[in-house]
């Protein structure tokens, strides 16, 4: 891989979605503290490994890599991030994390981004347009760096959403003031409503055990067949059922690797209306059966 160690920064086109299936996804191995700020109470969590899945999510995404290595890609560029760099991600862009190793080391945190708006004061022009945009920062300063480990280490129960925010407005202010220098802003593609994105996703990933068509969901959420095809091509570069079949594969490798579920009852709650075909479409993406995956990954 380009620029696996040492302090560069890597950004470059994404191939081509053919080669990302011929490629195949799967898991990547390094070790990650992650915290959410939703509804959280219970603080951070480690976690060995993530799957690599095109997503996107309405927070800000921040990521630090404390040891090692980061292959991401952003809305259809391939970053490397390496140690001590520091990617945060605006919301509703396009990411996948493409490959690391198990001697790699992660912190990522998702903040809502209501919750800035929520704070009037936090509503100001200069702090919208600041999130509106990626931001690549190769040399942190400590304050910073230790400001978000703070951030990580979130204890307070109940409070831990206010406390998180509460870090992620500090982490604001650095770059408002320059006390941090951003080393590269990148422009995300935009959809024309963020908004319907997410309703379609969340549809697609609550409605997975069903039999999903475009119909259906269109019918539901209240859009045309052909809008709801265009916002999802224009979001994934994908179809309507190749991308759920994404999303019931990496439902089904979650599955695999942390519980004890049958292939067969695995098959049926992630949607796939036959083991033929969740079997073919797992060896598709991965090279490999679904029983092979959960020896390989435990």
């Amino acid at each position: 891989m380009d620029g696996k160690p040492g302090n560069m920064l890597l950004l470059r086109q994404h191939p081509s979605a053919g080669q990302d299936r011929e490629r195949g996804y799967g898991m990547i191995g390094c070790e990650i503290i992650k915290i959410l700020s939703k509804n959280n109470t219970s603080g951070s969590v480690k976690e060995k490994g993530f799957q690599q899945f095109c997503h996107w999510h309405s927070d800000i995404e921040y990521i630090y890599i404390k040891k090692g290595y980061l292959l991401l890609e952003l809305d259809g560029n391939n970053i490397t991030l390496n140690e001590g760099n520091f990617i945060i991600i605006a919301s509703n862009v396009l990411h996948t994390f493409l490959e690391s190793d198990s001697e790699s080391f992660l912190y990522i945190a998702r903040v809502p981004l209501d919750d800035f708006y929520t704070w009037k004061y936090l509503n100001l022009p200069d702090i919208v347009m600041l999130h509106k945009k990626c931001m690549l920062i190769t040399n942190p300063t400590p304050s910073f760096v230790a400001i978000f480990e703070d951030m990580i280490s979130a204890d307070y129960g109940v409070y831990n959403q206010m406390y998180i925010l509460a870090k992620a407005v500090e982490l604001t202010a650095h770059l408002l003031t320059k006390k941090v220098t951003i080393t590269k802003r990148i422009d995300a593609r935009t959809v024309e409503s963020s908004d319907i994105t997410l309703e379609i996703q969340a549809f697609i990933e609550k409605s997975l055990s069903q039999p999903l068509s475009l119909p259906m969901v269109s019918k539901h959420l209240g859009y045309s067949e052909a809008y709801c095809s265009k916002i999802i091509r224009q979001k994934t570069n994908m179809g309507f059922m190749e991308y759920v079949n994404q999303v019931r594969l990496r439902e089904a490798e979650a599955y695999l690797q942390k519980t004890d579920m049958s292939i067969t009852d695995i098959c049926h709650t992630v949607g796939f209306n036959s083991i033929v075909s969740f079997n073919r479409n797992f060896k598709k993406r991965h090279g490999i059966s679904p029983t092979q995956f959960r020896k390989n990954t435990r």
